[in-house]
């Protein structure tokens, strides 16, 4: 087998979307998949990505892929990927990049010289995975002005337990916490799949009603691009 070439590197796919969680939902957005992951959420929707070796791709063609000033650079799990500091080299000088991490890996410390924002997604209960406690206060030391947390809710306990990880660990009011449905229960997820819809509803009425949440900087989100496009595979 012959070795990649330091100007290449592995990914699942490059596609422009929009993004459809967190602060940025709705921004135009190119991403990044690569191949990996340390975690096997029951729920993932992108599966693929733990078992796909990928493809190659050379740094002039990554680039020329990217249609965005927002990239995000996704997995699987990004901060396991050997291609992920060569990639950010590539391209951070000239984009806003942000990373999805699960929250159970520590960065290479030079990453946060050249990444703008990171998305932290802590698994519950719901998913069969786990989330690291230190990890995550260790990014709200070193990045707390530019990251976010993202919990995926498939019932009460998931709340429950989304709240007891922020109060765990003791995020600030600058940190917004995102909250949105686990949507991989929802066959029929879409415009006309009112369940979803009954059930977004009954998480915001839950922070809403709640003191303990009204005390975090929390927002209840749907995932917008299967809302446009459903569980699609980017391309």
């Amino acid at each position: 087998m012959s070795e990649m070439r330091e100007d290449s590197a592995k990914v699942i796919e490059v596609f422009n979307s929009i993004q459809g969680e967190g602060v940025f939902i709705g921004t135009p957005t190119s991403f990044i998949r690569l191949p990996g992951c340390n975690l096997r959420c029951k729920w993932c929707d992108t599966k693929y990505a733990w078992t796909e070796s990928g493809r190659e791709i050379s740094r002039d063609e990554l680039l020329k892929s990217l249609w965005f000033k927002h990239v995000c650079i996704t997995g699987g799990e990004p901060l396991i990927n050997k291609d992920l500091e060569k990639i950010v080299d590539w391209i951070s000088r000239e984009k806003f990049l942000s990373i999805e991490t699960n929250a159970t890996v520590y960065p290479p410390f030079r990453l946060f010289f050249k990444v703008q924002f990171w998305t932290l997604s802590p698994k519950l209960k719901s998913s069969g995975a786990y989330y690291d406690k230190d990890v995550i206060k260790w990014f709200l030391k070193n990045v707390e002005d530019c990251m976010q947390l993202k919990f995926v809710i498939a019932n009460k306990e998931d709340l429950k337990e989304a709240l007891y990880v922020c109060q765990l660990v003791d995020v600030p009011d600058s940190v917004p916490v995102i909250l949105q449905p686990e949507s991989t229960q929802f066959e029929d997820y879409g415009v006309l799949n009112m369940v979803y819809y009954k059930f977004l509803g009954w998480l915001a009425e839950k922070v809403i009603e709640s003191e303990e949440w009204r005390k975090l900087n929390v927002r209840v989100l749907p995932q917008l691009h299967k809302v446009c496009w459903g569980s699609r595979r980017g391309k």
